[in-house]
C-alpha cells in the first residue's frame, strides 16, 4: 500500500513537472508573440490590412536661357493592380479587366507576363491615359476587380522635340525597380540632362494609404502623403536660336553647329541633325521604331556636338602656327614657296591647289590655307609639339561634364604605342591623320582665339530651382592665359578675318554684307578617303560625283563680330564636299541670327552679372560677420 502510494505521489509530481513545462512554454510563446515579434506581426497585420498607393511627383521642368519650357509634364490617369489582393486566376482576372476597360491582345500577354514575373507587392500596370469612361467603369465594377486603384501620373512632354531631343534626353521606365525605388511606372532620365539631373529633377514619391478588406476591395482611404515635386532647372541655350539653327541643318544629310558666349563660356546652342523625337521614348517606343533609327547611317541618335568625331582638316592651322611662332621655329615673316606639292622622301604631298600659290609668308599661308607651307612647318615640329598645341586649346579632353556621353576625342599621343614618322607629322599639321575632334572643342578653339588667348571654362547649366530659392552654379574663377604673345595672336585673328573678307580668302561665303558684324573664321576640309596617284593624274572626282559617304567633311570655325567678339561658331557638314560652299554660307547664317539676338543676350548677360555680384557681396558681408 505504501509502495502505490509513493508511485502516486511520483507519478502526481511527474504531472505537475509537465504542466509547468508547458505552462511556462506557453507563457514563453504569448511573450515571443507579443512582446518580441509584437511589432513586426502588428506590421504584417497593417499590411493585411492597408494597401499603400504610391504617389508619382511632378518631375521638374527643363527651361531655357530665357524661361522657355523645354521639358514640361502632361496629367493623365492610369489603372494598376496589387498582385497580392486579387481573387482570381490572372487570365480570369485579365478576361474580367477587359469586359470594363478596353484592352488590345499584347496589353493582356504583357499584364500576364508582369504577373507572373513580378514580386507580391508589386503594384503592375493595366493601361495608362484612361479615357474618364474608363475611369468610371472601372469605379462602377471596383467589387468585382479587387486590388485595382487609378492613380493620377505625369507624362514627360517635350516641346522642340527633335531640336534639343540629343541635350535635354528623355525619360522611360527601367527595367532595374532598384532606379525607381521600386515604384512602378515612375519615369527616370534615361539621356542628356534628363539622365544626368535626374536626382534633381524626378522629385520624391508620396502614397495614399487605403483600407481594404480580406477580398482586397477598398474600404475607406486612412491617410496621404503627398509627393513632393521634383526641381526645375534652366540651362543656358537659346531654344530661339537651336530652333533656327536645326532647321538650317535639316538641309544636309548629316550635320552639326555650336555655339559660345566667349564672354562667359555659356553654350547658346548644340544642334545635331538628324535627331529623333524624344517623346516616342516616353510614351513607349516601338520596335520597328527603335530598329529603323538604330540602323539610320545617318546615326539620328548620336549627338554629333559632342559624340561626333571628325579630323579638324586646316581648321587646325592657325593654332599649329600659333606653337611655332612661339617656339621661334618661324617668324611671321617666313615665306615658303608652293608648287603645288612637295616631295618628302618618296612620298609626294600635295595642296588642296593643284597649280601651287606661289611664294607666301605665314599671314598669306594661313588666310589661303596653304597645305605646302604646313608640310614645310611640320619638318621642324616634333610630335609633342603639336600635342602641346592640341591640349592647350581643349582638344583631347571633356569640356562639358555636367552632360554624359561626350567625347575626349584623340590628340596624336594618346595612344602612347603609336609610332610616327615623317609623313605622319606632314599629315598631322593639315588636321589629318589620327587627330579626331568634336565640333563643341572647334568651338572652344575660336572662343581661345577670340579672347585673345584666354581659356573660359564652358558651362551649360544656367540655375536650379531648389527649396523655392534659385541657385546658380559656382562659376569657375580659373580662367587661364595661354602663353602665347598677343602680337602672335593677333595674327591669326587677321588672316581669320582676311579668310572670310578678302577676295583670296577661302570662305568668302561667310561674309554677313555688315562691317559692324564681320564674321572672322577658317575653313577645313576632312579627307574620308584616299586619292589615288591615277585620279591626280585623271583629274581628282568632284565631291558632288562621289557616294555620299566618300565625301570630305565640311568645316568652318570663326567668331562674330570680328572687332569686338562676342560669340564663336563651329559648323561641321558631314560628307558635305568643301567647306567654302556649304559650311561657311551657313555659318554666315548662324551669325546674322546672333546679330539679331545681340540686344536680347546682353541684357541677360547683364542681369546675371548683376545677380552674381549681389551673391558676391552677400556672401562676403556675411564671412566678415563670421569673422
Amino acid at each position: 500500500m505504501n509502495i502505490n502510494h509513493n508511485l502516486f505521489t511520483r507519478r502526481l509530481f511527474a504531472l505537475l513537472i509537465c504542466k509547468f513545462i508547458l505552462f511556462f512554454a506557453l507563457i514563453y510563446r504569448l511573450f515571443y508573440l507579443q512582446v518580441s515579434e509584437g511589432l513586426n506581426f502588428k506590421r504584417l497585420s497593417e499590411k493585411n490590412r492597408t494597401n499603400l498607393v504610391p504617389i508619382l511627383p511632378k518631375r521638374g521642368i527643363i527651361y531655357d536661357a530665357f524661361k522657355v519650357p523645354l521639358a514640361e509634364n502632361t496629367f493623365l490617369w492610369e489603372a494598376l493592380f496589387i498582385k497580392s489582393q486579387i481573387n482570381q486566376e490572372i487570365h480570369l482576372f485579365v478576361n474580367t479587366l477587359a469586359t470594363t476597360i478596353e484592352l488590345s491582345d499584347s496589353s493582356k500577354e504583357r499584364i500576364i507576363n508582369d504577373y507572373k514575373s513580378q514580386p507580391a507587392y508589386y503594384p503592375i500596370l493595366i493601361k495608362q491615359d484612361l479615357s474618364q469612361s474608363e475611369i468610371a467603369a472601372l469605379e462602377t465594377f471596383s467589387y468585382n476587380l479587387p486590388g485595382v486603384f487609378v492613380r493620377p501620373f505625369y507624362r514627360r512632354r517635350y516641346l522642340y522635340a527633335e531640336a534639343f531631343a540629343h541635350i535635354v534626353g528623355y525619360t522611360s521606365i527601367t527595367d532595374d525597380a532598384s532606379k525607381s525605388n521600386k515604384v512602378l511606372n515612375w519615369h527616370i532620365g534615361k539621356y542628356g540632362i534628363e539622365q544626368t539631373m535626374d536626382s534633381l529633377l524626378r522629385g520624391e514619391v508620396g502614397y495614399t494609404k487605403y483600407e481594404v478588406n480580406v477580398k482586397g476591395v477598398v474600404i475607406r482611404k486612412l491617410e496621404q502623403n503627398p509627393s513632393k515635386r521634383g526641381n526645375n532647372l534652366s540651362i543656358t541655350l537659346d531654344s530661339n536660336l537651336q530652333q533656327q539653327i536645326y532647321d538650317m541643318l535639316s538641309k544636309y544629310n548629316s550635320a552639326s553647329a555650336s555655339v559660345i558666349d566667349i564672354r562667359n563660356g555659356n553654350i547658346l546652342a548644340l544642334a545635331s541633325y538628324p535627331s529623333f523625337d524624344p517623346n516616342f521614348f516616353t510614351e513607349g517606343i516601338s520596335q520597328d521604331l527603335w530598329d529603323e533609327l538604330v540602323n539610320n547611317e545617318k546615326s539620328p541618335l548620336s549627338n554629333k556636338s559632342l559624340l561626333g568625331l571628325y579630323p579638324p582638316g586646316s581648321t587646325i592651322k592657325p593654332i599649329m602656327v600659333l606653337e611655332a611662332l612661339q617656339q621661334k621655329l618661324i617668324t611671321p615673316e617666313t615665306k615658303v614657296e608652293c608648287k603645288g606639292y612637295i616631295d618628302v622622301g618618296k612620298d609626294r604631298f600635295h595642296c588642296w591647289k593643284h597649280k601651287g600659290h606661289g611664294k607666301l609668308n605665314v599671314y598669306e599661308a594661313l588666310s589661303q590655307s596653304c597645305d605646302v607651307f604646313f608640310y614645310e612647318l611640320a619638318q621642324l615640329f616634333k610630335i609633342a609639339d603639336m600635342d602641346n598645341a592640341a591640349k592647350n586649346f581643349g582638344f583631347g579632353t571633356k569640356l562639358l561634364n555636367f552632360i554624359i556621353n561626350e567625347s575626349k576625342g584623340r590628340i596624336l599621343s594618346t595612344n602612347k604605342d603609336d609610332k610616327y614618322q615623317t609623313g605622319d607629322k606632314i599629315v598631322s599639321v593639315i588636321g589629318q591623320g589620327k587627330w579626331l575632334t568634336t565640333p563643341l572643342q572647334l568651338a572652344n578653339m575660336a572662343a581661345i582665339i577670340a579672347n585673345d588667348g584666354l581659356v573660359r571654362p564652358l558651362n551649360i547649366l544656367k540655375n536650379i530651382e531648389y527649396d523655392n530659392k534659385i541657385v546658380y552654379p559656382t562659376m569657375s574663377n580659373e580662367v587661364k592665359s595661354l602663353p602665347y604673345e598677343k602680337e602672335y595672336i593677333d595674327l591669326i585673328k587677321k588672316t581669320f578675318y582676311d579668310t572670310v573678307n578678302t577676295a583670296k580668302g577661302t570662305g568668302l561665303l561667310a561674309r554677313t554684307g555688315d562691317k559692324n558684324w564681320a564674321l572672322a573664321g577658317k575653313t577645313g576640309t576632312s579627307q574620308v578617303r584616299r586619292i589615288s596617284l591615277k585620279e591626280r593624274e585623271d583629274g581628282i572626282i568632284s565631291n558632288h560625283l562621289l557616294p555620299w559617304k566618300k565625301r570630305d567633311h565640311a568645316l568652318f570655325v570663326g567668331f562674330v563680330p570680328f572687332n569686338n567678339p562676342k560669340y564663336a561658331i563651329s559648323v561641321v557638314i558631314e560628307h558635305g564636299g568643301g567647306a567654302s560652299l556649304t559650311a561657311a554660307p551657313l555659318a554666315r547664317d548662324i551669325s546674322l541670327i546672333l546679330r539679331d539676338r545681340d540686344e536680347l543676350y546682353n541684357k541677360e548677360n547683364e542681369k546675371l552679372h548683376e545677380i552674381m555680384n549681389n551673391k558676391s557681396n552677400t556672401e562676403r558681408e556675411s564671412n566678415e560677420k563670421n569673422i
